[in-house]
């Protein structure tokens, strides 16, 4: 028997509360990634202003070519490879007689001030360019790639969460729902605030009377486990799809009501959590964009 606040849920398809969807959607893992993601991008575009990786690859393409005179030299506060990185500010003159002015980096000083050096250029944007035997970027290339690693993880955390988000939703939405009895629970090596994330295996029958198991991860919250038949959702045209209902991101349970659609007591917070969450990792997508493409 299912417990009363399941027992009358309507037949698929149902409404489902946009705070309990905004919840499955983002979750405490897509929280967490967000986070992550959002804060690790700042750091990127801060620490990498001076990093210039498309105008990099365009001028290692380049074949036009000019003679520069070195202006200045500055040692500047950056080491790479315990070597000082050096800047240098210099001018030239196009093939159609524009001066133009720029400036590159080396690790160790390879020019000095008055040297007359080859430079490579862009044609049509002439102030991309960079002495021989420096870079156009403060820091090596290398570098932004070992930063880019923790903008990837928090990434992959949103993405994953987003994607078991749709299956939860779709779950409630268009499942069927039936009793589990659960096999056993095991902590993961997944931690969230100190506490780790439990993974739930269950076996419950389908209306056909076909046993399927599966799975479901959440923390202990004491909810599953509490019913001698823990209320399953599952896909009919596809039971290996399935999740408990008390598995969802939740602060309160799920219930029922009158009319058999699904009822949420949660406040308005998980709505603007997921507001906030896709917002952040939206505008650090569109700036990280920005900075390769060098426009910010």
């Amino acid at each position: 028997m299912l417990s009363n606040r399941i027992a009358y849920l309507a037949s698929p398809p149902r409404l489902v509360p946009l705070q309990a969807a905004c919840s499955a959607m983002l979750g405490v893992m897509g929280s967490v990634g967000a986070l992550v993601f959002t804060i690790s991008m700042i750091a990127v575009l801060l620490f990498t202003k001076n990093l210039y990786p498309l105008d990099e690859w365009r001028l290692s393409r380049s074949t036009a070519t000019a003679q520069a005179t070195v202006n200045k030299v500055i040692g500047i506060s950056v080491e790479e490879n315990d070597k000082q990185v050096y800047e240098y500010r210099f001018t030239f003159r196009t093939l159609d007689e524009k001066i133009v002015s720029g400036r590159s980096y080396s690790a160790g000083q390879v020019w000095s001030e008055g040297e007359q050096v080859r430079v490579w250029y862009l044609p049509d944007k002439p102030t991309v360019a960079r002495l021989e035997n420096t870079r156009l970027s403060m820091l090596p290339l290398w570098a932004m790639l070992v930063m880019i690693i923790f903008p990837i993880q928090g990434s992959i955390m949103f993405i994953l969460a987003c994607i078991s988000g749709v299956k939860q939703v779709l779950l409630l939405v268009y499942g069927e729902v039936t009793g589990a009895r659960t096999l056993s629970q095991q902590r993961t090596s997944t931690r969230v605030n100190g506490q780790p994330v439990i993974k739930y295996t269950y076996e419950f029958h389908t209306k056909e009377g076909m046993i399927y198991t599966g799975s479901s991860r959440s923390l202990s919250t004491g909810r599953i486990g509490d019913e001698a038949n823990e209320p399953v959702l599952y896909l009919p045209s596809n039971p290996k799809v399935s999740m408990l209902v008390d598995s969802l991101p939740l602060k309160l349970p799920l219930e029922v009501d009158g009319a058999g659609q699904w009822a949420s007591t949660e406040n308005f917070w998980p709505i603007f959590w997921f507001a906030l969450a896709g917002a952040s990792v939206a505008i650090s997508l569109l700036l990280g964009g920005a900075r390769v493409l060098g426009k910010f």
